[in-house]
């Protein structure tokens, strides 16, 4: 009798461990489930409210590694949406974007018009290595002060090891590009004097749209032309010339709609790589361009035009400091 009782208690025991272990374990997979689905939450791969799974947002492929075919896909989605006039923020490309040094451009000095200032919007460089503003040519620039500072006062304060200038954009409509050139040589002279470490890289200008020119004054062919007189400078001063030009054209010779903003003349963020990229490599390889390089046909109307300096001298400044044409003539009487 005693045997039996002993028996029936020791079977209600292994029942009551049995029951406790099944509960903890149920109970560690329950909340290993809970664990999961808080942490899917809490990377955005599980949504909130609908409790289906989220495929993570692809920012590019600089940032998640090569992805061509889903670079691809969401590139041709952006571009059918995109309808703002100023694009600040461009997820993916869909041509080379350029590799360029960060650290290499930490001792770049930058001179530019509207254009350079998307270096500074776009946060490739800093405000200390860029001097640009709207409007700038390479005559008024050795006249301007940004927040009262003069560009040699600002490039002698930043000590650079390169001063890169990428100006002419805005003269195009009335300057020949010989006179911007001649005035180009004035500017450098200048900024040899205040900065007689830093080497000079001259930089061309980029190409117009196909729309804008339509229905603007900047031209390609003018554009060309200006920098094949800024190209003939280099030459002439052993300077570094980086030509970016090409690689920001499509197939037909204009800017491509890659880099372009809706006015066809200033520049999406991923153009600014392209320009970085083509300077860094045009200074590591010391790409001084020789006469040789320049056409003949070019160099017969550089000779040509050089006689007419003074002209668009004056030109220049009555646009740049909007003087009428009255007080033009009311002065040239008094002085004879």
């Amino acid at each position: 009798m005693s045997h039996n009782f002993m028996s029936h208690n020791s079977t209600k025991a292994s029942a009551a461990d049995v029951a406790v272990n099944i509960a903890a374990v149920l109970l560690t997979a329950a909340v290993a489930v809970l664990l999961c689905i808080y942490f899917l939450k809490q990377n955005g791969v599980f949504d909130k409210t609908s409790g289906e799974l989220q495929t993570p947002h692809v920012i590019g492929t600089e940032q998640v590694g090569e992805m061509p075919v889903v670079t691809e896909t969401v590139t041709e989605s952006a571009s059918q949406t995109e309808t703002s006039a100023v694009s600040v923020t461009e997820p993916v490309q869909t041509v080379a974007t350029g590799d360029f040094d960060p650290e290499f451009f930490e001792k770049v000095f930058m001179v530019g018009d509207s254009l350079s200032v998307g270096f500074i919007n776009y946060e490739y460089l800093k405000p200390e290595n860029v001097f640009a503003q709207v409007a700038i040519t390479p005559s008024s620039v050795m006249t301007t002060e940004i927040d009262g500072v003069s560009v040699y006062k600002k490039a002698a304060d930043f000590d650079p090891e390169y001063i890169c200038i990428m100006l002419g954009t805005n003269g195009l409509s009335y300057l020949k590009g010989s006179y911007m050139a001649e005035k180009m040589n004035v500017f450098i002279d200048e900024l040899e004097k205040n900065c007689p470490e830093a080497q000079i890289v001259l930089v061309s200008i980029p190409p117009v749209t196909e729309k804008h020119e339509s229905e603007k004054p900047e031209k390609v062919d003018l554009i060309i032309r200006y920098n094949e007189h800024i190209k003939k400078l280099a030459a002439e001063r052993s300077l570094v010339y980086a030509d970016s030009y090409p690689q920001l054209c499509d197939e037909t010779g204009y800017l491509a709609s890659d880099y372009a903003e809706t006015d066809g003349l200033h520049l999406k963020i991923h153009a600014y790589p392209v320009i970085l990229s083509t300077i860094q490599a045009a200074v590591e390889n010391n790409t001084v361009p020789s006469l040789d390089d320049i056409s003949e046909e070019l160099l017969v109307d550089i000779e040509s035009e050089m006689d007419e300096s003074t002209v668009f001298e004056q030109t220049s400044q009555a646009i740049q400091t909007e003087i009428s044409a009255e007080m033009q003539s009311e002065t040239f009487t008094k002085n004879n």
